[in-house]
């Protein structure tokens, strides 16, 4: 797992391969989501770290972990993902109702 700074934001630049980083805690969390079938939640390079044990600022967050890296400690990674044209708005393709025929006969 390695970080990317841009613009005072933290981002994912890279996940170990599955088999060679098999004993890492974000190797391991994306194989569980991958036996879940959930896919969509492992951790990506571009995800965006918005929060490492709490703290949210850029500073805090690099503190916490060159901390955690020091001491060997547990990271909680608050991490979230821009998604392109997942959803698209109802109204591109709304069609008005038809109108009901009135004649009889």
């Amino acid at each position: 797992f390695r970080i990317k700074r841009s613009a005072e934001k933290l981002s994912v630049k890279a996940v170990g391969d599955e088999y060679l980083d098999s004993d890492t805690a974000i190797v391991g969390y994306n194989t569980q989501q991958e036996r879940r079938k959930q896919p969509l939640y492992k951790i990506a390079p571009g995800d965006y770290i918005k929060s490492v044990n709490r703290a949210e600022t850029f500073n805090e967050m690099v503190r916490e972990l060159h901390r955690s890296a020091a001491n060997e400690s547990e990271l909680k990674l608050s991490v979230e993902r821009e998604l392109a044209d997942v959803l698209e708005s109802t109204r591109a393709h709304w069609v008005p109702p038809l109108r009901p025929s009135t004649s009889l006969r």
